[in-house]
């Protein structure tokens, strides 16, 4: 019974406190009361009321009964919900040779899941490209050569002069979304040679580690 009629109190000890900060800043302004004493008064009564306000808006704010609109209408900050966390991708992208021209080869990447080829799944800012010199491409994903990032469907990969004529290349590439940038799985890789080497394209199964 006692702790019910305490918490009936709580307005009262509000205008209590609201009462005593309003008589004490008119002492402190009014000439014949205004002196050291009473504005001493009025800043403690200032500071006693500012804490408890504070108390009650961080108990109406914690409050789940509270609405949105009630807290707006009582001049209370309405926290931010926090955003649902976007996963990284979780399809790997299709990737297709589109042509060769000398040390230059151009692919599309497409969502693999999609039938026309076409735009990026949803959350996806673009990909990741990696490259591979040799006549297998290896499991060990930290073999791969990073190309680069492209947010374009066409994508361009200019291999170094250094790389023998008719070399046989690979290619893959892996979405990476608004989070951190975080990939996802890794495309299957297509293979190309370069400089008179046969221009089309052979996939296998993906051995990189997703």
């Amino acid at each position: 019974m006692r702790r019910t009629a305490s918490r009936n109190r709580s307005p009262n000890v509000y205008s209590s406190k609201y009462n005593t900060y309003k008589t004490a800043m008119n002492a402190a302004k009014q000439p014949p009361t205004r002196g050291n004493a009473t504005v001493l008064a009025k800043d403690n009564a200032k500071r006693d009321l500012m804490a408890y306000t504070r108390l009650l808006a961080r108990t109406i704010g914690n409050n789940m009964n509270i609405t949105d609109a009630q807290r707006q209408a009582l001049g209370l900050t309405i926290r931010k919900t926090h955003p649902t966390p976007i996963p990284p991708p979780s399809v790997r992208p299709g990737v297709d040779l589109v042509g060769v021209s000398m040390r230059t080869v151009t692919i599309h990447i497409h969502d693999s899941a999609s039938n026309s080829k076409r735009g990026k799944p949803a959350g996806v800012i673009g990909a990741k490209v990696y490259t591979f010199i040799g006549a297998e491409y290896p499991s060990d994903p930290t073999l791969w050569n990073y190309d680069g990032d492209t947010t374009q469907a066409k994508h361009e990969i200019t291999f170094a002069n250094s790389v023998p004529s008719g070399a046989q290349v690979w290619i893959c590439a892996a979405w990476y979304g608004r989070r951190n940038g975080e990939t996802g799985p890794i495309s299957v890789p297509i293979s190309t040679n370069i400089q008179g080497g046969g221009a089309s394209a052979q996939q296998q199964e993906l051995k990189i580690a997703a």
